[in-house]
């Protein structure tokens, strides 16, 4: 929101109280023009895109020299790993995919040997179209520059800006784009479920990373986990104690607390069960991780459920757990719901929810498909307050760290899976 200062917009609360309810526009007078300093006007409104998550769109506009501005920031908390999409584009629609790009996004072309650095562009609502066509003009605007100070490379220079504005045009065979956001608020719209075209990793932070995003590098929570893990196995469980340290908050970054204590499960194994709290600005949060040494197979655990009893099973997903339900031809891959102790009830809910924040019909959806997608949501609820009987939840972790808790009217089919690990 470079058109507006902190003091602009304090001063302007009186007139203008910012809503960030969701879908609700506030306007900011009296916001410093940064081309002219006369006044101009701010509009804000929190949003969602679908498939992704809520983000704050801003845009200027100066009546005085006809400056404009538009921005997008995220209203959540940098996502715990980043993000790497790839998508092919060889037709036309691939050209109108929607691109979503933070500030501490970069963007790779590398049939050309391009990279947009991310601090060369703010954050945008844009397509692939518009990422292609702004690189473009972007190259262009010093070429003059570049031409008088080295003619050979401007003309290298000028190859690129032609061969990306015939990209933008669709005059292409096809070609690879990158987005590649070490945040994880990147986000690049795939045109079905499966997208064949489009791939998503994610992985973890470097240290240089890390400080790019404005963190500590060496001070994250799994680094100062794993240095007291093997002190505290040590112990009897008994003379265990709980730890605490103190952790940076990933949503205000303020400082916060972390504790952390190792539980035996019986029949099963040691676990890591970690809990967050930041007094700054309330954000909790609980994980529960696999402790000792990773297993030589992996495990899946096929689930029968025919009674109100099995919903009341104890069930410990980690995030390296996949859930399918055949019934309703539901797959999670791994790292979908995280790593949680609940009950199979509780991880149907926690389902819901999560589809319900990725919905990928929102108001600009087709109302069939909305339809559609409404009634699998009633499915799923169906099953989790035990409206319909019976029906199969599979589990299946690569480096067995999920357990489920017994029910002493019917068996538990379990099986190692994969030898060696898959």
């Amino acid at each position: 929101m470079s058109a507006v200062e902190a003091k602009t917009i304090g001063e302007s609360a009186e007139q203008a109280e910012v809503d960030l309810t969701l879908d609700n526009i506030s306007i900011v007078p009296d916001s410093l023009c940064m081309a002219c300093g006369g006044s101009g006007e701010t509009r804000i409104m929190l949003t969602k895109i679908p498939l992704f998550r809520e983000v704050l769109l801003s845009s200027f506009a100066c009546p005085h020299c006809g400056e404009r501005n538009t921005e997008v920031q995220f209203g959540g908390e940098t996502q715990p790993k980043g993000c790497r999409m790839a998508v092919t584009c060889s037709s036309r629609e691939d050209l109108d995919r929607q691109v979503v790009k933070s500030e501490s996004c970069k963007v790779l072309v590398p049939d050309l040997e391009l990279e947009i650095p991310a601090a060369t562009q703010r954050g945008v609502v844009t397509t692939v179209e518009g990422v292609l066509t702004r690189a473009a003009d972007e190259l262009a605007a010093l070429q003059p520059q570049r031409l008088v100070a080295d003619v050979e490379v401007g003309r290298k220079v000028q190859r690129v800006i032609d061969a990306l504005r015939d990209r933008a045009a669709g005059d292409f065979d096809e070609f690879q784009l990158i987005v590649d956001d070490p945040a994880g608020n990147s986000f690049v719209q795939p045109l079905s479920q499966p997208d064949s075209a489009l791939t998503t990793t994610h992985y973890e932070r470097t240290d240089a990373d890390a400080i790019a995003l404005g963190f500590r590098p060496g001070e994250s929570s799994t680094s100062k986990t794993v240095e007291g893990v093997d002190d505290m196995l040590a112990k009897p469980s008994e003379e265990r104690e709980v730890m605490t340290f103190g952790v940076d908050c990933p949503h205000c970054r303020a400082p916060g607390e972390e504790q952390m204590c190792v539980a035996k499960i019986p029949y099963f194994k040691e676990c890591v069960i970690m809990s967050f709290s930041c007094a700054a600005c309330g954000y909790r949060n609980a994980e529960v991780k696999g402790g000792g040494a990773v297993p030589l197979k992996g495990c899946r655990a096929t689930l029968k459920c025919v009674d109100e009893g099995d919903l009341l099973r104890d069930v410990l997903k980690s995030d390296t757990a996949a859930v399918t339900i055949p019934e309703l031809d539901l797959e999670l891959v791994h790292g979908t719901l995280g790593s949680v102790y609940t009950t199979l009830e509780g991880c149907l809910d926690k389902i819901v929810d999560a589809l319900l924040r990725g919905n990928p019909f929102g108001d600009s959806a087709e109302t069939e498909n909305r339809r559609k997608f409404e009634a699998f949501l009633d499915r799923v609820r169906a099953l989790r307050d035990g409206k319909v009987f019976p029906f199969t939840v599979i589990m299946q972790d690569a480096v067995h760290t999920t357990c489920r808790g017994a029910h002493p009217t019917h068996s538990l089919i379990f099986a190692q899976a994969g030898s060696p690990r898959e």
